[in-house]
C-alpha cells in the first residue's frame, strides 16, 4: 500500500507502551493521517523478522492497515495484530505522518480496510498476554526437554561407568523425546529390578552355587538382556534350593546329637563348606562318639577304686568334657592322670597319720587331722603343716611366758602354761599371750605413774617416809599407798586455799606462822585449829565494815553510781566513813530530781531520759543532772505540739476520705523524723490528687469500658499507704486509655472507610463504643474476611463469566457482605467448575471441528462461529452438521466409499463405516 508522503507529527521508538501511547493521542485527538512502523517481530524460535507496516486513521477511526513481514503481506484485519507487536518491540521506530486525503485516492485499498471497532487495544493485549503465556509455556517445555535429556545422559552414563552394557545408547538419544523418555523409564525400572538382585544375591554365601551366583551377577551387567537374567535367576534359585534340602539332611543329625549334649560346634562349621567336606566330617564326627562313649564306661569304673572319695572335683571336670569329641585326646590324658594320682595320695596319707599319732601321745589334740583323712592329701597335707608349726609356736610361747613379772597375775600365767594343747586354737593363746603381756605392760606404767606422781608430791616439798622401798609392792598395794597420801596432801591443799582466801591486811604474822605447816601431813589438825582462830579475828572486823555496806547495797538498787565509796569503803574506817556521809546528802538531792523525772512523758525520748537518768544516778553530777532535766522538759513540749498537729491532720483526710489503713501508728514516728513525715504525707496527698483530677479528663467511652478498674484505681488512689503501686496502676490505666483511644480511632476509621467502599460492616460497628478487646477481635475477625473477599474479588474479575450470567449476578451482589464469606467460597468454587465444565466442553466442539476438517468436511468451519454462544445452540447446530454428515456417507456409501473410525463430539458414539 504506496501512501503519500505526508508530514511527520510526532515519532518515537516501540516499547511496552508504544501502542497505548501512539493509538490514544491519535484517537483523542481526531487525527487523520497514517502510522509508519519500521522495526522487528520476534517469532517463536526467538527469530528476528523484518517488519514494514501502515495504519490509515480518518478522524481519529482506524480505516486501513497493512503489515509486510520479510516478503508476505497481511491486509486489513490480519494485519492489525502483527503491526501492534511490532510496535511494542524496543527495536523498531514509528512515525506518524498527517495531512494526507484518505477520501478518494485511499479508497481504492479495498482489501486494506477494516473497521474501527477492530483496533480494540485491550483485545490486543489480551491477545499478547496469551501469546506470551504460550511462548513461556513452549520454553518451559523446552528446558524441562533438555534438563529430562541431560538427567538421561547423566544416569545412564553413571551406569556405564559401573560397568553396565547398554548398546542402545546412545543411538536413542537421536529418537524423539517420547522415545527416548520411554526407553530411559523402561530401563530404570529395569536397573531397579537388578538392584533387588544384587541385594538378594549379596545376603547368600553358598559356596556350592558361589560360581552360578557370580555368572548371574555378570550376566545383570546388561539390563537390556532381561529375559536371559530371568532365566539365569530362576536356574540359580533351583540349584541353591537343592543344597539347601542336602544341607538340611546332615542339620537334622546334628540338631539330634546337639539335642543329645553333644558339642557339635566343629562339624556346624563344616557345614559351611562344600557337601564333600560336611558328609565327611559326619562321618568323622559319629567315630569319635563311640570313643566318648567307651571313656565314659572306664570312668564309672575309676569312680569305685579305693580311695576315689575324694576326686569328684577331677571326675566331675572329665564329666563335663564327655560331651566334646574335640576333647578326645584331653579326656584319655585326664583318666590315666586320675588313676595314677588315687594310688600315690593313698600312699602319702598313710605317712601323714603315723607321724600325728606321735604328736598326740606328747599331749597334743590332732582331731582335726584325724577329720580329714578320709579326703584329698593336699588340704591333709596342708593341715599337718599347720598343725606342726602351731605346736612349735605354742613351745615358744610357754618359754615366752616363764620369763615374764609374776608380781600382778601369776595364777593367769600359769593357767595359761598348762592349758596351750590344741595346735587349732593357736590364735587364741596368742592372743591371751599378748592380753597378759600387754596387762604386765599396763601394771608397769601403772607403777611407774603411781612413783612419778608420789615423786612429783616429794618435789613438791610434801613429807612422804620411805618412798623408794615402795617400788617393790603390787600395783594394788601401791595404789592405796598413793591414795591415802593424796588425800591428805588434797586436805592440805584445801587448807592452804583457805589460807590464803584470807584478808591478811591485819593478821600477816598469824598467817605466816601457819603457813609453816602446809607441807607436812603430820600436822593437818594443828593446821585446822590455826586456821580457824584466824578466820574468827577477821570476821570481827568485817561486821563493823558491813553496816556500810548494806547502805551501799540499798543505794546500788535504786541505781545509784557508787564507785567512788566502793573504792573508799575497803580502806581503814576512818578514811571511808567521811566520805559515807556526803553520799547520804547527795542522794536525796537526786531522789527529788528522779521522782520530777518520772513525772513526764518520755516515751519518744527514752534516750534523753536514760541520759539524764544517768547524771542523777550519780551523785557527784547533780549540778548537770538539773540543767539537763531543763533542755529535756523544753524538747518534749515541742514534740506534744508537732504530735497534736499531726493528729488533727490525719482526722481531716479521715473525713475527706482518705484511706489511713496502714499509717495509723504514724503518730509514733521517732521525733528526729517527725517533721519529713508530716512533709511525706502532704506530698502524697498532693500527687495522687493529682491523678484523681487526671481522671476526670480521661475519654468518656473508655471511661465506661473501665469502670470497674477505674473504680478500683480510686480506690487505690486514696490509700496513702499504697502510693507506688496506685501511681503504677494509674500510669497502667493512663497508657491504656490512650492506646485504647488510638486503636478505637483507627478501627473506626477503617470500618468507615470499608463502607464508604461498600462493605457491609454494621455489626462490628455497633460494637465501636464497646469493649476494646471484643471490638478489636471482632475488628481483626471482619478484616480477615475482607481481605479474603478482595481475593475472590479479583479471582471472580478474572473469570470468563459471559456464559453464565446469572450465577454471577448472585455472587456479585453478595461480595460486599463479609458475613456471607462461606456461601460465597462454596459458590465460587461451584462457578468455577462450571466454567472449567463449559470450557472443557467448547473445546471439545473445537476438536470435533479439526476432525471433521481433516475429514475434508470444510463446512464444518462455520461451526467455530457458534462456539462463543450458549451451548444448547452450539449442540444443536453440531447436531444438525452431524445430520448433514451421516446423510453425505450415505451417499458415498453407495458407490464404495469406506471411512475410518472417528472420533465424534460430545454426546455422539463412535461408527466405523
Amino acid at each position: 500500500m504506496i501512501l503519500p508522503k505526508g508530514t511527520v507529527e510526532f515519532k518515537m521508538t516501540g516499547g511496552e507502551n508504544a501502542v497505548e501511547d501512539v493509538i490514544g493521542r491519535i484517537k483523542s485527538n481526531d487525527l487523520t493521517g497514517y502510522v509508519l512502523v519500521l522495526g522487528k517481530l520476534r517469532k517463536n524460535d526467538e527469530e528476528l523478522q523484518d517488519v514494514t507496516g501502515q495504519l490509515v486513521f480518518k478522524k481519529g477511526g482506524a480505516v486501513l492497515c497493512e503489515t509486510v513481514i520479510t516478503t508476505t503481506s497481511k491486509k486489513g484485519k490480519e494485519g492489525i495484530f502483527p503491526l501492534l507487536k511490532a510496535m511494542m518491540m524496543p527495536q523498531s521506530s514509528i512515525e506518524f505522518k498527517s495531512k494526507i486525503d484518505v477520501d478518494p485516492p485511499l479508497a481504492f485499498f479495498k482489501e486494506c480496510s477494516i473497521d474501527d471497532s477492530m483496533m480494540d487495544i485491550e483485545v490486543f493485549t489480551e491477545n499478547m498476554r496469551a501469546e506470551e503465556e504460550e511462548r513461556r509455556k513452549m520454553e518451559e517445555e523446552k528446558r524441562r526437554r533438555e534438563g529430562r535429556r541431560a538427567e538421561i545422559e547423566e544416569g545412564v552414563s553413571e551406569w556405564l561407568s559401573e560397568g553396565y552394557v547398554i548398546p542402545s545408547f546412545p543411538n536413542i538419544l537421536n529418537g524423539s523425546f517420547e522415545e527416548m523418555d520411554d526407553w530411559y523409564n523402561d530401563l530404570c525400572q529395569r536397573m531397579d529390578r537388578i538392584d533387588g538382585y544384587h541385594k538378594w544375591l549379596t545376603e547368600i554365601d553358598e559356596v556350592e552355587v558361589e560360581k552360578q551366583k557370580f555368572e548371574l551377577i555378570d550376566l545383570m551387567k546388561k539390563p537390556e538382556d532381561m529375559l536371559a537374567i530371568e532365566s539365569a535367576r530362576t536356574r540359580f534359585q533351583d540349584s541353591l534350593q537343592l543344597v539347601k534340602e542336602k544341607r538340611g539332611e546332615i542339620q537334622k543329625w546334628v540338631n539330634l546329637w546337639k539335642e543329645e549334649g553333644y558339642n557339635t560346634i566343629i562339624i556346624e562349621e563344616k557345614l559351611e563348606e562344600d557337601l564333600t567336606t560336611a558328609w565327611n566330617a559326619m562321618a568323622e564326627f559319629m567315630d569319635h562318639l563311640q570313643h566318648l562313649k567307651d571313656s565314659r564306661e572306664e570312668l564309672d569304673s575309676i569312680k569305685e577304686m579305693d580311695g576315689a572319695e575324694g576326686f569328684g572335683p577331677e571326675i566331675r571336670d572329665i564329666d563335663l568334657l564327655l560331651n566334646d569329641p574335640d576333647e578326645l585326646d584331653h579326656i584319655k590324658r585326664l583318666i590315666e592322670n586320675l588313676k595314677s594320682s588315687i594310688i600315690d595320695e593313698k600312699m602319702k596319707k598313710e605317712t601323714l597319720m603315723d607321724q600325728a599319732r606321735e604328736m598326740e601321745s606328747q599331749g597334743y589334740s590332732m582331731n582335726p587331722l584325724k577329720d580329714l583323712a578320709g579326703g584329698r592329701l593336699k588340704p591333709l597335707q596342708e593341715m599337718f603343716n599347720l598343725m606342726m608349726n602351731n605346736i612349735q609356736r605354742i613351745a615358744e610361747m610357754k618359754e615366752e611366758l616363764g620369763g615374764l613379772d609374776r608380781r600382778d597375775i601369776p595364777d593367769e600365767i600359769d593357767d595359761l602354761i598348762s592349758s596351750a594343747r590344741d595346735p587349732m586354737d593357736l590364735d587364741s593363746y596368742e592372743g591371751r599371750l599378748i592380753e597378759i603381756k600387754d596387762r604386765i605392760s599396763g601394771f608397769d606404767e601403772a607403777r611407774e605413774g603411781i612413783m612419778s606422781e608420789l615423786w612429783d608430791l616429794e618435789r613438791e616439798g610434801y613429807v612422804i617416809d620411805d618412798l623408794d622401798g615402795k617400788a617393790e609392792l603390787s600395783v594394788d598395794a601401791l595404789s592405796s599407798y598413793r591414795d591415802e597420801v593424796v588425800t591428805k596432801v588434797s586436805l592440805l591443799r584445801d587448807l592452804a586455799d583457805k589460807l590464803r582466801e584470807l584478808d591478811s591486811r591485819w593478821v600477816q604474822d598469824e598467817i605466816e606462822e601457819a603457813e609453816t605447816a602446809l607441807h607436812d601431813p603430820s600436822r593437818i589438825e594443828w593446821l585446822k585449829e590455826r586456821i580457824g582462830r584466824i578466820q574468827e579475828k577477821i570476821d570481827i572486823r568485817e561486821k563493823k565494815r558491813m553496816e556500810v555496806k548494806d547502805d551501799l547495797a540499798s543505794w546500788m538498787e535504786e541505781g545509784f553510781s557508787v564507785e567512788r565509796l566502793r573504792e573508799v569503803i575497803e580502806e581503814d574506817l576512818q578514811q571511808f566513813i567521811p566520805v559515807w556521809e556526803e553520799f547520804k546528802g547527795r542522794i536525796e538531792g537526786a531522789r527529788e530530781l528522779l521522782g520530777k523525772l518520772s513525772g513526764m512523758d518520755v516515751r519518744y525520748f527514752r534516750k534523753e531520759a536514760g541520759d539524764v537518768k544517768a547524771l542523777i544516778n550519780d551523785p557527784f553530777e547533780l549540778d548537770n543532772a538539773r540543767r539537763s532535766l531543763e533542755e529535756l522538759e523544753k524538747t518534749l513540749e515541742k514534740d506534744h505540739r508537732l504530735r497534736n498537729g499531726l493528729q488533727k491532720r490525719m482526722s481531716d483526710l479521715k473525713k475527706e476520705g482518705w484511706s489511713l489503713k496502714g499509717i495509723e501508728g504514724i503518730l509514733d514516728t521517732e521525733p528526729e523524723r517527725l517533721e519529713d513525715v508530716i512533709d511525706d504525707i502532704e506530698s502524697k496527698v498532693s500527687r495522687l490528687s493529682g491523678a484523681l483530677e487526671e481522671i476526670a479528663s480521661w475519654d468518656e467511652i473508655e471511661k465506661k469500658n473501665m469502670q470497674d478498674r477505674i473504680k478500683e484505681l480510686k480506690e487505690r488512689l486514696r490509700d496513702l499507704q499504697d502510693i507506688d503501686g496506685a501511681l503504677d496502676l494509674y500510669n497502667e490505666l493512663d497508657a491504656m486509655v490512650r492506646s485504647n483511644m488510638d486503636r478505637r480511632k483507627n478501627i473506626v476509621s477503617t470500618l468507615s472507610r470499608w463502607e464508604d467502599a461498600g462493605y457491609m460492616v454494621g455489626p462490628v460497628a455497633e460494637l465501636k463504643d464497646g469493649d476494646i478487646e471484643v471490638l478489636s477481635d471482632s475488628f481483626e475477625e471482619l478484616k480477615e474476611r475482607i481481605m479474603e473477599l478482595q481475593q475472590i474479588q479479583e479471582e471472580f474479575d478474572s473469570m470468563n463469566r459471559k456464559h453464565f450470567p446469572g450465577e454471577s449476578e448472585e455472587i456479585e451482589f453478595r461480595l460486599n457482605d463479609p458475613q456471607l464469606l462461606e456461601e460465597i467460597r462454596k459458590d465460587i468454587k461451584a462457578l468455577r467448575s462450571k466454567i472449567d465444565a463449559d470450557l472443557q466442553t467448547r473445546e471439545a466442539y473445537r476438536r470435533r471441528i479439526e476432525d471433521y476438517m481433516d475429514q475434508g468436511f470444510q463446512g464444518a468451519e462455520r461451526l467455530s462461529s457458534f462456539l462463543d454462544e450458549e451451548l444448547a445452540l452450539v449442540d444443536l447446530e453440531f447436531k444438525n452438521f452431524a445430520k448433514d454428515v451421516d446423510q453425505f456417507r450415505k451417499l458415498k456409501e453407495k458407490v464404495g466409499f469406506v471411512f475410518r473410525i472417528e472420533q465424534n463430539g460430545p454426546g455422539e458414539e463412535d461408527e466405523e463405516e
